[in-house]
């Protein structure tokens, strides 16, 4: 287990350099119970609590949040956020999950009110 004062990826924090992998540090941080500065887009999967069950959710909410099907086995051969958005590239255009994420990003950053009038609900 690791300790919770220790960073995954050694005690660097990297932060995220693209909406990708902000995305994916993000998702991987919430299933590990982190705060997304504290594992940083170079912190590992495994290292910072992952387990194969929690593969399979990654790999589930990747599908859903950029519409990406992966294997399992990618999230072991590219544990960390920032390998991972760059394996992503072989299973679908760059350009096209950047976009996706960048997105998404932006959705998240909206209030309820903002994300109700993009629905149309109350208009």
């Amino acid at each position: 287990m690791p300790t919770p004062d220790a960073h995954p990826d050694g005690g660097t924090g990297v932060p995220p350099r693209t909406a990708l992998e902000t995305v994916l540090t993000d998702a991987m941080a919430e299933l590990l119970g982190l705060p997304a500065e504290r594992l940083g887009a170079a912190g590992d999967f495994f290292a910072a609590g992952g387990n194969s069950l929690l593969v399979i959710k990654l790999t589930a909410r990747i599908r859903k949040l950029l519409k990406v099907e992966i294997p399992p086995s990618l999230v072991f051969d590219h544990s960390t956020p920032a390998t991972l958005a760059a394996a992503l590239g072989a299973y679908a255009p760059p350009e096209a999950i950047e976009e996706t994420a960048s997105l998404r990003l932006e959705l998240a950053g909206l209030s309820e009110t903002e994300r109700a009038g993009l629905a149309g609900v109350g208009a």
